[in-house]
C-alpha cells in the first residue's frame, strides 16, 4: 500500500515495503535535470555549427560562380585573340607579308624513285 505525502513544493509517493512506486531521490531529480539541460545545450551547439558550415558552403559555392564566369570569359577573349583574322591583322601591323600559296609535298615516295633496301643496295619498286 502506497501513501501520499505533501511537502511545501514536492509531492513524494513512498514505497511501502512490499515494492509500490514512489519518485525517485532528489538528488537524481537534479541529475536528469542538468542531463536534459546539457543535451540542449549540445542540440544548439550543433545547430550553430551547421548553419555556420552552411554559410561557409554557401560561400564557396558564389566563389566557384565567379571564377566559373571569369574562366568562360577569359576563354572568349583568348578564342577572339586567336583568331585567323587578329593573327593576320597583328602580323601585317608588325610589317609581315603575306605568305604565298602553300605547296603541297607528297607524303608517298615517288614511284620510280630508288628505294634503298636492307643490305644497303639501291632498288625500285
Amino acid at each position: 500500500m502506497s501513501t501520499a505525502t505533501v511537502h511545501p513544493g514536492r509531492l513524494h509517493l513512498l514505497r511501502a515495503r512490499s515494492g509500490a512506486l514512489r519518485l525517485p531521490r532528489p538528488g537524481a531529480a537534479r541529475s536528469f535535470l542538468a542531463a536534459g539541460f546539457a543535451m540542449v545545450v549540445l542540440a544548439v551547439a550543433l545547430q550553430a555549427q551547421l548553419v555556420a558550415g552552411q554559410d561557409s558552403l554557401e560561400e564557396l559555392n558564389a566563389a566557384r560562380v565567379e571564377a566559373s564566369e571569369l574562366g568562360a570569359d577569359l576563354r572568349a577573349s583568348v578564342a577572339a585573340a586567336e583568331s585567323p583574322a587578329n593573327v593576320l591583322a597583328a602580323a601585317e601591323e608588325m610589317g609581315m607579308v603575306r605568305p604565298a600559296a602553300a605547296v603541297a609535298v607528297p607524303a608517298a615516295p615517288n614511284e620510280h624513285a630508288a628505294v634503298p633496301q636492307v643490305d644497303g643496295s639501291a632498288g625500285s619498286r
